[in-house]
């Protein structure tokens, strides 16, 4: 529809690129469908764009991919840090033990949720219960899993406001991001600006949220077992994880500013405005 307004109109198109990979998630009717528009009218859209930009290396590669030759630049997105920095931690929500882990996004399977539950099972710690903030077509399979573990391990909350969510998130110690595939996911850099631990899949651009020195926090995706040991350490070693939480944080103030990204965005759409 943008392609079609703006080539009536007479307008420049300028395409912003969140995705790093085809859908993953779905029936295989969807993932086939999905897969198919982008190679086709995905690719029709990049081609007409008059400029492109991507939200991650990983979203550059992708488009590459789709449309070879075509430019496209890479300006990541800004997070608001004095924004969530405002905002409380949760009272609502009493520990039950000693590390916390959170669980926050869409209740789908392109978000990795069997595969948390699958690393649960493997954790070798007993201290820790986990709260799941979201909600989606996966709620009743999360359901009967929890009913697996004892009575309040695990706190279904549905889905949240933002700053609800990121009230919650602080109260936590290590945030999980199993997610099979994704642009550069929000959840993370909330967290990490929370100064949270996090442990999250090597997809898309999410190691961009992570400094080099920290990457073995990274895993495969749909890598219970991996999942499982580093979450046990974090869980046995306390330090490492305050540490781990202050360097994300630092990593993303420095590094995703919106004051850096909104200015190199206007220059594009002052150059795109020129007769």
């Amino acid at each position: 529809l943008a392609l079609m307004y703006a080539k009536t109109k007479h307008i420049p198109l300028l395409h912003i690129e969140h995705g790093s990979s085809f859908v993953k998630s779905g029936s295989p009717l969807v993932v086939r469908c999905a897969q198919l528009y982008d190679r086709t009218l995905g690719r029709l859209i990049l081609k007409k764009a008059d400029r492109i930009i991507a939200v991650s290396e990983s979203a550059r590669a992708f488009v590459a991919s789709l449309c070879p030759g075509k430019d496209c630049e890479t300006i990541y997105r800004g997070f608001d840090s004095a924004q969530i920095d405002a905002i409380p931690a949760s009272s609502e929500y009493p520990r039950a033990s000693t590390s916390r882990l959170i669980f926050c996004g869409r209740l789908v399977s392109g978000k990795g949720i069997r595969t948390l539950f699958e690393s649960l099972k493997q954790l070798q710690s007993n201290d820790w219960e986990l709260i799941i903030i979201g909600d989606g077509s996966e709620r009743n399979f999360v359901e009967q899993k929890i009913s697996e573990f004892p009575e309040n391990r695990i706190l279904l909350l549905g889905e949240k406001r933002q700053g609800e969510a990121i009230s919650i998130l602080k109260t936590g110690d290590i945030v999980i991001h199993p997610s099979l595939t994704e642009g550069l996911p929000t959840v993370v850099a909330e967290a990490a600006l929370c100064a949270k631990a996090i442990v999250a899949t090597d997809v898309g651009g999410t190691r961009q949220l992570f400094p080099e020195s920290d990457r073995h926090w990274l895993i495969p995706a749909e890598d219970p077992r991996a999942l499982a040991e580093k979450i046990d350490i974090l869980i046995r070693q306390p330090d490492t994880r305050i540490d781990l939480g202050l360097k994300l944080q630092k990593h993303i103030r420095e590094h995703f500013s919106w004051d850096t990204s909104s200015k190199k965005i206007m220059d594009i759409l002052k150059e795109l405005k020129r007769p």
